[in-house]
């Protein structure tokens, strides 16, 4: 095959040199010179085993750069056989030199053939890697490309950073973000929903030094979480239902209440109060998120209330408390509301207390009327204050009822969501109407002393429905 090669340049030599002789542009001594050289090249085929022999002597002894040795070994294999073949003149081995230093290289550095196809495989693009875990294993995240798909099936189990104190991180779902911090603190972040988190984590220098991101597709099971399973008489548990998907979530209990679940923050959200005339004991709780039940002990405990005697003018009790219009108008106009609710959580946070001023009657007391045998309970808190002083909604809420009621004066009902409202009695004057949203602190009304009071004072009492809690844990910490 080499003698046939060769054979052919010498032939092709031959007409080159016809060629310029004909055209006048070669003299004697270069034509005499081409037909010398085309002479040799046929007298190299004379011995094809001694050229095979010298040309894989030559290539073994060669270096080969990483990308000629993974990707062009054909032109590697003709370069190095070129130069083994011209080493009978010193002007062709030259030409070889200078071709094998053209071949291709990799950042100059020259690679045996194994060890190019390792440093292939191992850093192909030379970036650096971020080591994370996730799903109880280790994970290697690169600074270029896409991100890392993974499935995350228990909060657990989501991407952590086990020693990055100089690692920022930021977590977005839906494009939005809903965490940003120190890798320190990632431990502080739980989704509220399933789906995609995507991480990405920024470290500001060193040889790691970029941006690595991981998507984390979240499916994880429905959980139920409370504060307590104790509860004190007055108070209320809330309870939260997570990654439940659209699921229908319901709870029952032996309590005499049956919360109901409203959707809130990716998951879903319920209000258990235990009225303060409740019997000290044990109560089973069970929910139910789609097919999974979730069964649950609470434990009821008592308080101590105390016990009041108080005097009411005669015509005062006989228009309010004893009058059978005022309370008929009581149970048209109000009773039906505590039924009804927003499906929202329009409050946060604490609550404020709406005025200043003593508290004349505490919450739950055991009430005894003018020397009458039979106790009544207070349901909120009594706050003394000067006739006139601005009342303020304690949360933000929608005002239900604005109006004068015989029993209760000038009275305001708030409805906060999810069956949760506050009511406002004895006011001199109303600030506001039915059907307005108010935000925490808005003026709702004034101090007065309408209705069953004894002197200017402000009613006010926090339900779930028409369980009444006590307002000073919504004061202390809010309902959440």
């Amino acid at each position: 095959m080499a003698r046939f090669l060769l054979s052919g340049y010498s032939f092709m030599l031959y007409w080159f040199y016809i060629l310029l002789k004909e055209v006048g542009k070669m003299n004697f001594k270069l034509s005499l010179s081409v037909c010398v050289l085309a002479a040799l090249l046929s007298a190299c085929t004379l011995n094809p085993a001694a050229n095979k022999a010298e040309s894989e002597s030559v290539s073994a002894s060669r270096p080969v750069s990483a990308t000629s040795a993974v990707s062009s070994a054909p032109e590697a294999a003709s370069a190095s056989t070129t130069a083994s073949e011209s080493t009978s003149t010193a002007s062709s081995a030259s030409e070889a030199a200078s071709a094998a230093s053209s071949a291709p290289d990799v950042a100059n550095v020259v690679f045996s053939a194994p060890e190019a196809v390792n440093m292939a495989s191992s850093a192909p693009d030379g970036a650096p890697a971020l080591a994370i875990s996730a799903n109880g294993t280790e994970l290697l995240l690169k600074s270029k490309g896409k991100p890392q798909q993974i499935t995350v099936v228990s909060p657990d189990a989501l991407p952590s950073v086990a020693d990055g104190s100089n690692i920022a991180v930021k977590i977005t779902a839906d494009g939005q973000p809903v965490f940003e911090g120190s890798s320190a603190q990632l431990n502080t972040f739980s989704p509220k929903q399933n789906g995609q988190y995507l991480y990405e984590f920024t470290v500001a220098d060193g040889a790691a030094a970029g941006t690595y991101q991981v998507a984390a597709n979240c499916k994880f099971q429905p959980q139920i979480s409370f504060s307590s399973p104790k509860v004190t008489l007055g108070e209320a548990l809330v309870l939260h239902a997570n990654y439940v998907d659209g699921m229908k979530v319901t709870a029952t209990t032996d309590l005499p209440f049956q919360p109901k679940f409203y959707a809130y923050d990716g998951g879903m959200m319920a209000i258990l109060p235990v009225a303060y005339t409740t019997p000290v004991g044990t109560y089973q709780l069970k929910i139910q998120a789609g097919a999974q039940n979730f069964h649950y002990t609470i434990s009821v405990q008592g308080r101590d209330f105390v016990v009041q005697n108080l005097t009411v003018d005669a015509g005062v009790t006989a228009n309010t408390a004893k009058s059978d219009t005022a309370n008929a108008e009581w149970a048209t106009k109000i009773e039906p509301l505590k039924k009804i609710s927003e499906p929202v959580k329009y409050w946060s946070g604490a609550f404020l207390q709406p005025v200043q001023g003593e508290i004349t009657t505490e919450f739950g007391v055991i009430r005894y009327t003018n020397g009458s045998k039979i106790a009544t309970r207070h349901s909120g808190i009594d706050i003394a204050a000067s006739q006139g002083t601005q009342i303020a909604a304690a949360n933000a809420g929608k005002v239900q009822f604005a109006d004068f009621l015989q029993l209760t004066g000038n009275t305001v009902v708030l409805d906060h969501g999810m069956g949760l409202k506050s009511f406002y009695y004895h006011m001199n004057s109303l600030d506001v109407t039915a059907g307005t949203l108010v935000k925490k602190g808005d003026p709702i009304g004034k101090v007065g002393t309408t209705g069953f009071s004894t002197g200017p004072h402000l009613h006010y009492s926090l339900l779930v429905n028409d369980v009444f809690i006590n307002p000073w844990t919504a004061f202390d910490q809010g309902i959440e």
